[in-house]
């Protein structure tokens, strides 16, 4: 994958993250109508219904993690 991605293997997350952003146009999640304040309230929601996907997780999330997410998404 560094090779496809002209890039070092320890970089390659961050080349794909490049040419991903390329291809995708990110918008903010208060643009999707969340308020910052709910951020707390998603990530809580997320440890509740989302068990079949975290289960597999090769580092646990807590719901700091997953709220820090959410904040930076925003």
């Amino acid at each position: 994958m560094a090779r496809l991605l002209n890039c070092t293997v320890d970089n390659v997350y961050e080349a794909l993250d490049e040419l991903l952003g390329k291809l995708i146009s990110r918008k903010p999640l208060q643009e999707y109508g969340m308020k910052q304040e709910e951020c707390r309230g998603f990530a809580e929601s997320v440890l509740v219904t989302q068990q079949r996907l975290l289960k597999n997780n090769y580092v646990p999330f807590s719901v700091d993690e997953i709220e820090g997410i959410y904040t930076r998404l925003f």
